[in-house]
């Protein structure tokens, strides 16, 4: 399954860390970074990311290791 979550970050080093959380996920994997863009946001300076990842199981490495 394909998943793309938007989101509004303080910085591009949260982006970054939170892609690093998605390639340590069992759940999702191979996220790309569509978009980043600084917005200024009154006081406060933001990014707006988009980032695609397709979902995935720990069960599936599991049953292909089984079947193999």
């Amino acid at each position: 399954t394909n998943l793309t979550m938007s989101g509004i970050a303080e910085s591009n080093t949260r982006v970054s860390e939170f892609i690093r959380n998605i390639e340590a996920s069992q759940w999702m994997r191979e996220p790309r970074i569509n978009i980043i863009s600084r917005n200024k946001r009154s006081a406060l300076q933001t990014n707006d990311f988009t980032v695609r990842m397709k979902q995935d199981s720990p069960n599936r490495k599991k049953n292909e290791e089984d079947e193999g």
